[in-house]
């Protein structure tokens, strides 16, 4: 193991736990670099954290980087797992071409998604409790175009579901359960060939309804069963859904250029409805919108008031405040199609 000072990032006053659990990662990326022909490890550099893992820049003796994020606490199957077949999924998907993938004659490789790769994720298998997810290093920096962005995501959408992007039964929902932030997310399959009526009770169910279950706010569940549920599906009145891989937590955030390309990471992934995208992104206020995107997928504003439900719960969770009501009513009245 490397003697650079930088490699040993344990520092004076760092707890046994947290020590034993650096150790086990230092384990971990030596076997990995040794085993996949990098060599040894030269520096583990750290770059942050979240309030979930810790973050680092690892370089190898072939001169090489990639970028590892480490829980001393959870297991990977909770923590990373999801992240890693997520991000495979949006690299295949990606790389989609559908038709001309040249609009206005535009260099296709400033309009096509840098997502990083894959190299390995995993519990410690020295038995000592966290997880690990190794991934390319990308190099980040420089203005994002916000418009390159949207038309790369929406392409990424219209990628069909294959083997290799993890979605063998053209289905809404995902390989496994994940989370958003700390919050679990299910991404339970429905029918094989799922279209509207699928995505419909996948929504109410799995996203809107989870939600509520989680707030568990007297309220807003009897406004919910009484005057919104029952006319959810008017929101989707004449509108041809299929399974597209999506982001699902698209905000300023886990977005960035790479080497001048739009890039995304740190996914919410499951297989949805195309615009829950940018019904999140909307509401949030995060990304630019343009209208361009209306070229390449249809957009019809469904999800900054439906979607944003599952947001305002979101914070409830977290924050066990009440702001979900007013979103509640604001759906209901609001609503494409909902008699108000």
């Amino acid at each position: 193991m490397s003697d650079d000072p930088q490699y040993f990032f344990v520092r004076k006053g760092t707890s046994k736990l947290a020590q034993a659990a650096v150790s086990s990662l230092d384990l971990e990326l030596e076997s990995w670099a040794s085993s996949s022909g990098y060599g040894t490890i030269v520096s583990s550099v750290s770059t942050g954290s979240s309030d979930w893992s810790s973050f680092h820049r690892v370089t190898t003796a072939t001169g090489g980087s990639v970028f590892v994020k480490s829980s001393s606490s959870r297991r990977s199957e909770e923590m990373f797992h999801g992240e890693a077949l997520a991000l495979k999924a949006m690299y295949a998907c990606s790389a989609f071409q559908y038709g001309s993938n040249n609009d206005n004659n535009e260099d296709s490789s400033s309009t096509t998604l840098r997502i990083p790769k894959v190299y390995a994720h995993g519990d410690y298998s020295n038995g000592s409790k966290g997880s690990y997810l190794i991934m390319e290093y990308l190099n980040m920096g420089g203005r994002l175009n916000d418009v390159a962005l949207g038309k790369a995501v929406a392409r990424m959408h219209l990628a069909p579901a294959t083997e290799e992007s993890g979605n063998t039964i053209n289905a809404f929902g995902f390989m496994v359960d994940n989370t958003i932030g700390g919050t679990p997310q299910p991404n339970q399959w429905t029918q094989p060939n799922s279209g509207t009526k699928e995505w419909i009770d996948f929504f109410r169910t799995h996203r809107i309804g989870h939600q509520l279950t989680l707030a568990n706010d007297e309220y807003c569940n009897t406004i919910w069963e009484n005057d919104i549920n029952p006319k959810l599906h008017l929101l989707f009145d004449d509108l041809q859904i299929r399974p597209s891989l999506i982001h699902g937590d698209l905000w300023s955030g886990n977005i960035g250029s790479a080497d001048g390309q739009p890039s995304i990471f740190d996914p919410a992934s499951y297989w949805g409805h195309h615009e829950a995208e940018w019904g999140v992104s909307i509401y949030l206020k995060s990304i630019y919108y343009d209208t361009s995107i209306h070229n390449i997928v249809s957009l019809c504003h469904i999800y900054p008031i439906s979607y944003s439900l599952f947001y305002t719960c979101f914070t409830c969770v977290i924050f066990l405040c009440d702001r979900c009501h007013g979103v509640l009513i604001l759906v209901l009245n609001s609503g494409r199609g909902i008699d108000h």
